[in-house]
């Protein structure tokens, strides 16, 4: 397993970048170990002292850098003029978002902080001073369209879904499974559950006074737990 050598106080060192999101540690892409390996042979290469790794790993991919521990650890290395290269395998493994990504260049770019991207269209990117803000916007614009369009995908794919009243996530209150596990089907239990609230509140009883009513005679959420307010609000406005 590759690893960092320690700093050297005399120079200002290179960081490697890690980051993988919690569905890429799921999906078992991106690796750190194999992230931190190709950053080494990098700065075998270019004969950059690399000092130190910085990993985010199994974060929320909506995240900013500035969220992460990690990122916060590099955002005060380079506040502190401790680091003169940032390494990072690809531009999404520094930033996700265009506008934390201009703003961490230009704090780079004030501190005089050279990036370096190992993959952009195959080949190695070694960036500062105004090229990176340039790169960067361009780069940054293309994650946004990226993130879009996979957003657009996936609501299509669940919109598929309910048309054809198959399961997407968490099965929706008044539905359930079928037998073999894939179509949605109603739940007679849940639906009456919510015909009865609504029933009972065009008789002039108050959310209150329902979810008491439910409470005390054992009535319960899918988790177990005793009907409160909001749950009976929610069984109201509920439409099948």
């Amino acid at each position: 397993m590759a690893q960092p050598r320690q700093s050297d106080p005399d120079c200002h060192p290179a960081v490697a970048s890690i980051y993988q999101t919690s569905h890429e540690q799921a999906q078992r892409v991106f690796d750190p170990e194999w992230q931190l390996t190709q950053v080494v042979a990098y700065c075998g290469r270019e004969g950059l002292y690399l000092g130190d790794s910085i990993r985010d790993v199994g974060v929320d991919s909506t995240a900013p850098l500035s969220r992460r521990s990690g990122g916060q650890k590099l955002a005060l290395l380079v506040a502190q003029s401790q680091v003169g290269h940032i390494v990072a395998v690809t531009l999404d493994r520094l930033w996700t978002r265009p506008a934390d990504a201009l703003g961490s260049v230009r704090r780079c770019r004030a501190r005089e902080v050279t990036l370096h991207l190992l993959d952009v269209g195959g080949d190695p990117l070694a960036l500062s001073g105004a090229e990176a803000d340039l790169f960067v916007r361009i780069a940054a614009g293309l994650i946004h369209m990226q993130h879009v369009a996979h957003s657009a995908h996936v609501k299509a794919a669940l919109t598929r879904k309910r048309g054809r009243q198959e399961r997407w996530g968490t099965v929706p209150f008044g539905w359930q499974l079928d037998a073999d596990g894939r179509p949605l089907i109603p739940n007679p239990a849940e639906r009456a559950l919510a015909q009865r609230a609504r029933a009972m509140q065009r008789d002039g009883i108050s959310v209150r006074e329902i979810a008491a009513t439910l409470a005390a005679e054992g009535v319960k959420t899918r988790r177990g737990s005793p009907m409160t307010r909001s749950t009976v609000h929610y069984l109201i406005q509920k439409r099948f």
